[in-house]
């Protein structure tokens, strides 16, 4: 989501994404939010299978050697290791000089997933504790018919505080509108042909 804060209430099973700018919000469950989570690691090379298990690669990031500044911050460049769905592409840009490390964005991810255990979910935690830093960008691309489409989540700021809990209610004004993952399934309907990982599962069959 663009310009967005995403309120994750474990005790009521339920998360909120509230845009200021627009003055909106979305809501949905905690079940139904992990399965942007779980989208996100197709992205990163985790290969899903029929019975809801999956594989993680071994080794899932390679260095390329390269350096930015991004948000004042140094960053080097890994990518993903693993053959990704056709026309996928991911980068991940790694600050190290943080007061967060791979193991907040694993604390992270158990939280969005419902905190899983066993299975290859440690497989997947030990792969991402090799990163070491923290991603201060992430990049991702797809090829479509018209053309590669990207999107990217950049960390602008980092504080840890108290926070008074009037400030995770939903402000007085602000419109209910459609959550992140319903929108992805409608244009999904809507669109035919994609490459990549929203490709239909079934190709038509050639005509004789």
């Amino acid at each position: 989501p663009t310009n967005e804060i995403v309120l994750l209430d474990m005790k009521k099973k339920e998360v909120v994404g509230v845009n200021d700018a627009a003055k909106t919000y979305w809501k949905m469950t905690t079940a139904r939010y992990s399965q942007i989570a779980s989208l996100a690691l197709v992205a990163m090379g985790v290969v899903p299978k029929a019975d809801g298990s999956f594989d993680v690669p071994d080794p899932m990031f390679v260095s390329t050697g390269d350096t930015a500044v991004i948000e004042g911050r140094k960053c080097r460049k890994v990518k993903i290791a693993a053959n990704l769905p056709q026309g996928l592409e991911t980068e991940l840009w790694i600050g190290d000089d943080l007061p967060i490390n791979s193991d907040t964005m694993i604390e992270e991810l158990r939280l969005v997933l419902g905190d899983p255990k066993g299975g290859n979910y440690e497989a997947l935690f030990a792969q991402l504790a090799t990163l070491k830093g923290y991603p201060v960008q992430q990049v991702t691309s797809a090829m479509t018919p018209k053309g590669r489409m990207m999107s990217s989540q950049t960390l602008l700021t980092y504080r840890e505080m108290k926070v008074d809990a009037a400030e995770f209610a939903v402000p007085k004004g602000y419109t209910l509108t459609e959550d992140p993952i319903t929108m992805m399934e409608r244009l999904a309907a809507a669109q035919r042909g994609w490459v990549g990982v929203a490709a239909p599962l079934k190709q038509n069959k050639p005509q004789v």
